[in-house]
């Protein structure tokens, strides 16, 4: 595999907040956790942002956060992201002040898990590429080098553990963590289940191998189970794998839809899920294949998977059949679909907010298109830099790293 086209660290220090008009601070207590793509979806169904934008239109703030390549968390009046090497920092949502900082190293380890020697990953993503996960109270954070912990939304650290999992990743590890019941799930070379009030290890799936992707939580009758990209079934309570090779994905992450998952990459494959007791019933609903590298996941959304490779080929897929609604587009992310090594490329996932599809590079370039079956260009912006963060929404306000 070509080393210049995989995840990089952003070298983008900078989030900037965009709006159209005033909107007001959000309730600071969200009813579902709040993580990568926000509930892991990229749909963001109450947000009405900007279309338009440049480096001196429509900007709000710009707040330098360091480098990484995690995206922020929205929470309220809050604003959560991660900074290289291990730093979690909050920014005041209406300002973008900083508000506080909290670093998660081997330093800040208890001395009685602290190793003696600190072990050193090859990564080139950094070891923030992980997004936090947030619940009502508390926000979760799982670094590549293995550690994981949890502080307050005032910044107060409830624990820190250290999982030392060998890497199995070639670049680094990118997968962030979710929330299933009362269970952390960590994915660190296999999935780990943490208690999320004290930070032990419930159980490890050493099994279940992780990949870049992040897992996806479904709830099937009333029981959460997390599915890999690399195509595992495993309950969140216990750590028992109740199915496996469902799919298969290297860099994405699935996309869950009630009792039906989705694994859109090379081999893209839709399954149907029921659980019945320790049994999980399959029913494989189609498997086809799609031309081009899959960085991004995909939006589904009204029966339709909005898809991008990393060359910013763009298809639109009936969710039913698997079936391509009309020819692939190459876009312009990169300007007319340019790649070169070390050159713009189409890395974050798409995201879903006000009828449109927000489809962004790492260069700080973004297409806004109608989210339908055939091809609408709204608009297309620029800033300075861009990220391999994904693009996030609350209200009337857009967030770019």
């Amino acid at each position: 595999m070509n080393h210049s086209i995989r995840l990089t660290l952003s070298r983008a220090a900078l989030l900037a907040a965009l709006l159209i008009g005033y909107t007001t601070a959000q309730s600071a207590e969200p009813n579902s956790p709040i993580g990568w793509r926000g509930d892991g979806s990229g749909l963001y169904a109450d947000g009405q942002p900007p279309t338009t934008w440049s480096s001196k239109t429509n900007i709000r703030w710009r707040t330098k956060v360091g480098e990484s390549s995690s995206s922020p968390l929205i929470v309220g009046d809050k604003i959560l992201l991660m900074s290289e090497p291990g730093k979690l920092l909050c920014l005041e949502r209406a300002t973008g002040r900083p508000v506080w900082e909290q670093s998660s190293g081997f330093a800040d380890l208890p001395p009685n898990i602290r190793p003696a020697k600190v072990p050193r990953y090859e990564t080139s993503c950094g070891y923030t590429t992980p997004t936090p996960v947030c619940d009502a109270n508390n926000v979760y954070v799982v670094l590549g080098n293995g550690i994981v912990a949890s502080y307050t939304l005032a910044g107060e650290r409830n624990w820190i553990v250290w999982v030392p999992a060998e890497q199995t990743t070639a670049y680094g590890r990118s997968a962030s963590p979710v929330l299933a019941g009362d269970v952390l799930i960590a994915p660190a070379s296999h999935l780990h289940g943490l208690d999320r009030k004290t930070g032990k290890v419930l159980w490890e799936a050493q099994d279940v191998e992780t990949a870049y992707g992040t897992p996806v939580v479904m709830n099937l009758s009333k029981t959460p189970v997390v599915v890999t990209p690399t195509g595992f079934a495993v309950r969140a309570s216990d750590g028992k794998v109740l199915a496996k090779d469902l799919g298969h994905l290297e860099y994405a992450s699935p996309i869950a839809d009630q009792d039906t998952v989705y694994f859109v990459g090379p081999e893209l494959t839709a399954v149907k899920l029921a659980l019945a007791g320790d049994k999980l019933q399959v029913k494989r609903l189609f498997d086809e294949t799609l031309d081009g590298e899959f960085i991004a996941s995909p939006v589904l959304k009204d029966g339709l998977l909005f898809t991008l490779t990393s060359g910013a080929v763009y298809s639109v897929i009936d969710a039913k059949t698997g079936k391509s609604l009309s020819e692939p587009k190459t876009l312009e992310l990169p300007p007319a679909g340019e790649t070169k090594p070390g050159g713009p490329a189409a890395y974050p996932s798409p995201a879903f907010a006000g009828g449109m599809l927000y489809l962004t590079n790492t260069a700080g370039d973004c297409l806004v298109i109608a989210a339908k079956g055939a091809y609408e260009k709204i608009s297309r912006n620029q800033l300075p830099k861009g990220s391999s963060a994904c693009p996030v929404f609350a209200g009337k306000q857009l967030f770019l790293r």
